[in-house]
C-alpha cells in the first residue's frame, strides 16, 4: 500500500477506494474531495496543505504524485509557519495538544 493510500486510509478510518479528478488528474482520495472535483477541500479540521499533499500523493498516476523531497517540505513549512490560531480548531494545535496526542496515540498505542 502507497504511503499517501496509508495515511488517508488512517485518517478516514476508511480505504480510499474511489477516483474523483483534483487539479486535472485522477485521484484516490474521495474522502477527501468528496463528489467535488475541485478545492476547497472538505475537512476543516484538516490542514490545507495537508489535504492537498494527500490529494497529490494519491494521484492514479504514480509519475505525477510528489517525490519524497519535497513530501516533508510540506510539513516542514506547517510547522514553522502555521500558528495555533489558523486553524478551524487552534486548542487542538498548540504544543501541549499535539504532546498529549502524540503520548496517547503513538507512545502509548496498543499493538
Amino acid at each position: 500500500m502507497e504511503v499517501g493510500h496509508l495515511l488517508l486510509s488512517s485518517i478516514m478510518s476508511a480505504p480510499a477506494t474511489t477516483y474523483v479528478i483534483y487539479k486535472g488528474l485522477p485521484t484516490m482520495c474521495y474522502h477527501l474531495l468528496g463528489a467535488r472535483s475541485l478545492p476547497p477541500l472538505p475537512l476543516p479540521w484538516l490542514d490545507p496543505e495537508l489535504q492537498d499533499l494527500l490529494a497529490r500523493c494519491l494521484y492514479v498516476d504514480l509519475t505525477k504524485r510528489p517525490d519524497l523531497r519535497t513530501t516533508p517540505s510540506t510539513a516542514t513549512n506547517a510547522v514553522r509557519n502555521n500558528r495555533p490560531a489558523w486553524f478551524p480548531n487552534s486548542a487542538k494545535e498548540t504544543d501541549n495538544a499535539i504532546r498529549a496526542f502524540m503520548q496517547e496515540f503513538v507512545f502509548n498505542a496498543s499493538t
